[in-house]
């Protein structure tokens, strides 16, 4: 694993993980609470289900298979970043957050920037909140490359995903309107597209 992106985001909501648990079986990693969604969603569908399938290698796993990765937790919770326009170091976890609040990302008014450009049309200078929007407004049903996760350090510009999803799922606290998903659908979205894609 070479690069932040690989190293500590978790494949299924794609954010720095939180709570990071490694399969017993084939070590995959994801946050406690994502693996746990997983678990009950397929849960839901199979009451009886005493397996599941790995959301990465398919590899067969019990409910009880999965341990916290402690290593990996010490090594995200000391990793800092350096903000480009400020020259502050900050917690990798906050860095995201950080770069919405960055004075230097600020007009003289307070208000922020937008600094996001859509990677599927023209429309650029967006804020998360209104990036969120244009892509369900305007792309609901396309797959790209999400801008906001493209440009933080650990971003691969290549990697396409479902928008959609994507951006409900993992930028979901940005957005000030109502949202008709619930996180749990949100998920089940995600990891069927994410089955079914190639």
């Amino acid at each position: 694993m070479s690069t932040l992106k690989e190293k500590y985001n978790c494949p299924i909501c794609q954010n720095i993980l939180e709570d990071p648990m490694m399969t017993t079986k084939c070590f995959h990693i994801f946050c406690e609470k994502c693996i746990k969604s997983f678990i009950n969603a397929n849960l839901r569908n199979k009451p009886y289900t005493i397996k599941f399938n790995c959301p990465i290698c398919r590899q067969e796993f019990g409910k009880d298979d999965y341990v916290l990765a402690f290593d990996l937790q010490m090594e995200i919770e000391n990793c800092k970043l350096t903000c480009k326009k400020c020259g502050v170091d900050i917690p990798i976890r906050l860095f995201e957050d950080h770069i919405e609040t960055c004075g230097k990302y600020k007009k003289d008014d307070g208000t922020i920037i937008g600094n996001y450009k859509c990677t599927l049309c023209p429309k650029t200078r967006m804020n998360r909140a209104e990036y969120v929007k244009h892509i369900e407004e305007q792309h609901s049903n396309e797959i790209g490359v999400c801008a906001i996760c493209s440009v933080q350090p650990w971003g691969d510009k290549n990697y396409k995903t479902n928008l959609i999803g994507h951006v409900n799922l993992r930028h979901k606290k940005d957005i000030v309107y109502k949202n008709d998903y619930n996180e749990l659908e949100i998920l089940k979205q995600v990891m069927l597209k994410s089955m079914t894609e190639k």
